[in-house]
């Protein structure tokens, strides 16, 4: 939990910041694209030594409801839905997926180039279940989780937004149905559209 601390820390202090400037806009925003989930290490029941679980490519599903501030600030309440099939557990092949599902906080701030063109760097915290589903692992469980976003967005004019851009997703290690315990994280690649409004 430590790792997760020092990110809401820092979370807490992009948020912070802007609040007190009042001006600003209200945008709601969705993104799709890429998930490639890294090697999980599942801790065994019964002291038994972990296994891992490796996957293949996935997908990514991101809707939002966000402010923006005065001086290049966003803060975001995000949902967001990962799914990967399994491909091995161990040394055997592997059958079923991982879904994870996460409500996230995240401290954005855009970079003002005098151009269309925004550069962002965010950073955000928040609950992550994973869900693993097969005859392979059937298991899931909750915990805390941490990401860190980088890309470009693009104004296309009339309040709309083309986002470009790349998220570190990790959830805590998660018990789960306190029997397993799984450290799993992934890189994302995602294009969406924000509406201002």
């Amino acid at each position: 939990m430590k790792k997760n601390a020092a990110v809401i820390a820092l979370v807490a202090g992009m948020v912070g910041a802007p609040v007190a400037q009042a001006a600003g806009d209200f945008y709601v925003s969705g993104n799709i694209g890429g998930s490639w989930a890294r090697d999980a290490s599942i801790g065994q029941p019964g002291g038994a030594a972990s296994k891992t679980m490796t996957f293949n490519n996935g997908y990514l599903l991101v809707a939002a409801f966000d402010h923006k501030f005065d001086g290049g600030f966003r803060v975001e309440s995000e949902w967001s839905y990962r799914k990967s099939d399994d491909d091995k557990y161990g040394t055997a092949a592997a059958s079923g997926d991982v879904k994870t599902t996460a409500l996230m906080v995240n401290g954005v701030y855009d970079f003002d180039t005098g151009t269309g063109w925004a550069p962002y760097l965010g950073l955000g915290v928040g609950m992550a279940n994973v869900n693993y589903q097969g005859s392979t692992l059937n298991a899931s469980g909750t915990d805390g989780a941490y990401q860190i976003l980088a890309g470009v967005g693009v104004d296309l004019g009339s309040g709309v937004t083309l986002d470009l851009g790349y998220r570190y997703f990790d959830p805590n290690k998660v018990k789960m149905d306190g029997v397993y315990t799984s450290d799993n994280s992934s890189h994302d690649v995602a294009v969406g559209l924000r509406f201002t409004f």
